[in-house]
């Protein structure tokens, strides 16, 4: 299984539905909108405050989207990675079926700080706005050089992410779906 994650740019809401086929159409005469470049928004209510400047439920045009792929092993592998790096204290998480410590942990009880809202936030849907994809983006400009000398595959997945986030501080947003 794997966490896709969409970035776009530029975007603006539609007057438009999901028909039964999940096709964006006309609300009052049922015909397909006119744009083919669009997404539908689903705010993980798990994680408020992520996407206060998107409407839940509404079809979004955009301009230009970027996109990768992880998977859910990988994607919490890298979140404890990038956690260790910003510098967050070593803390216990309970996973349901064993004990685990680690700066992951640390980071969702920290409350706040780099990376924050990235890594506490879902890892199969919802999506992340403008504004607080502005304040992501100036912690992977911040941290940059940091992440570049533990290099290899982590600096990879941090070159990803800051290319969405840096797409999505142009009035957009990411989508995990």
């Amino acid at each position: 299984m794997s966490l896709d994650i969409s970035a776009y740019s530029k975007i603006k809401k539609l007057d438009a539905v999901l028909d039964e086929n999940g096709e964006a159409v006309n609300p009052e005469t049922n015909e397909p909108i006119e744009s083919s470049h669009w997404f539908s928004v689903w705010k993980n209510p798990e994680f408020p405050g992520r996407a206060d400047d998107i409407e839940d439920d509404a079809i979004y045009a955009y301009d230009d989207c970027t996109g990768h792929r992880t998977g859910y092993g990988g994607h919490f592998f890298w979140r404890e990675q990038l956690s260790k790096m910003a510098g967050y204290p070593i803390a216990e998480l309970d996973m349901g079926y064993r004990k685990e410590k680690n700066h992951f942990a640390g980071a969702l009880n920290s409350g706040g700080g780099p990376f924050y809202e990235l890594i506490n936030f879902s890892d199969s849907e919802g999506v992340i706005g403008t504004k607080v994809s502005q304040k992501l983006l100036s912690d992977f400009k911040e941290y940059d050089a940091k992440a570049s000398a533990i290099g290899g595959q982590f600096y990879e997945q941090f070159q990803y992410w800051k290319a969405a986030f840096e797409m999505a501080s142009d009035n957009g947003c990411v989508r995990f779906h």
